[in-house]
């Protein structure tokens, strides 16, 4: 099992033991060492599990930890003590840690069950936060999306039922097509919502085809791209990488078909390109050359129903981003919008394909 590990303490031979002894159940992770002063930003990608010595020289283990959380809701938090106490133990899973180990009884099983636990509930937790966003997602779209096509539906009956007495078929021909627009849009939203919920599915993962995945998607844009004459220039290796391959070609399906619906009467031209970057990672950047995101809706964009200025003659239904997000997250990785791009839109996403052992600087 590869998983990436944070060891906090002020003291470097328990930082050394717990690192051999991690690497001794979970050969395969990355195991990553700090002092009290480390913060979220100098460990980058939040860890599976963090392990934090309560008897820090300058601050707690629980503060710590509390403060840590606010950036790494998903992380796993073990509190390790050189002393055996029931009231520490107590606070620390009454604010939020997974478990509790004083360092005289940490040895290769027990260890090994605890993370394993531990991780068991910090995937419970993430799904019921999941599951929370979920429904009101659901809720949102019941409560304000629906409600405009309902009303619109409302309306054109009364409408066909004037065209019917009165007989006219020009009337009865125009309410028809409007009736049409607005099932559409019905079913567009449900489509849309049902594909946001699937992202949180069990699907499997496996060692899969980055290009392929790209690939599937481009085959589900044939219709777009040929209506919009677009041109999509993909420049990805045949990288493997761990992943559920329906959901990462519904990822760049969703981005690479925004370049095309928002092309803003260009012809679009997408670029899709691939690099390795920080270790252990690769980076795809989707280009292109439509209306652009303006600067300051650019961190909102993948937020459920935030449509950005310019959008309302665009067909959509302002999930798309906020499902692309919830892949790259179920996958390790994240989603933004590049902050410096001038012209047009580069969507950047950050995979994970192998991990790596490194030591994080200790600050003063």
């Amino acid at each position: 099992m590869a998983l990436r590990f944070l060891v906090i303490d002020d003291d470097a031979a328990d930082q050394r033991e717990f690192s051999r002894l991690l690497l001794k159940i979970f050969s395969d992770s990355t195991i990553l060492s700090a002092d009290e002063g480390v913060t979220a930003a100098d460990v980058g990608e939040p860890p599976d599990v963090a392990l934090v010595d309560f008897g820090l020289v300058g601050i707690t283990g629980i503060e710590l930890m509390e403060e840590l959380r606010a950036s790494w809701p998903s992380t796993a938090f073990i509190i390790t003590t050189g002393q055996g106490d029931e009231e520490i133990a107590r606070d620390s899973i009454k604010r939020g840690a997974a478990d509790y180990i004083p360092k005289a009884k940490i040895a290769t099983e027990p260890l090994r069950r605890m993370i394993e636990n531990a991780l068991a509930m910090s995937d419970m937790r993430r799904r019921l936060q999941e599951q929370q966003r979920d429904l009101e997602v659901f809720a949102d779209v019941m409560v304000h999306d629906f409600k405009s096509p309902i009303r619109t539906v409302r309306f054109l009956l009364d409408e066909l039922k004037i065209g019917l007495e009165a007989n006219d078929a020009q009337a009865i021909d125009n309410v028809t097509r409007l009736l049409d627009r607005a099932a559409e849009r019905m079913g567009a939203l449900v489509d849309s919502l049902a594909c946001h919920a699937m992202t949180t599915k069990d699907l499997p993962f496996e060692i899969a085809s980055l290009r392929e995945a790209i690939d599937v998607s481009l085959i589900a844009l044939t219709p777009l791209i040929a209506a919009e004459s677009a041109v999509v220039h993909v420049h990805v290796d045949d990288v493997r990488l761990l992943c559920s391959p329906p959901q990462l070609s519904q990822l760049f399906q969703n981005v690479i078909g925004n370049s095309i619906k928002y092309a803003g009467g260009n012809r679009p031209e997408i670029y899709v390109s691939a690099q390795t970057d920080e270790p252990g990672h690769i980076l795809i950047s989707v280009a292109d050359n439509g209306i652009g995101i303006p600067k300051e809706f650019r961190e909102r964009a993948f937020e459920p129903f935030k449509r950005a200025p310019g959008a309302a003659n665009v067909a959509g239904t302002g999930l798309g981003l906020a499902t692309c997000r919830k892949v790259a997250e179920r996958h390790g990785g994240r989603i933004w919008c590049d902050p410096e791009t001038e012209s047009g839109t580069m969507i950047h996403v950050r995979l994970p394909l192998e991990r790596g052992r490194s030591q994080l600087p200790s600050r003063a």
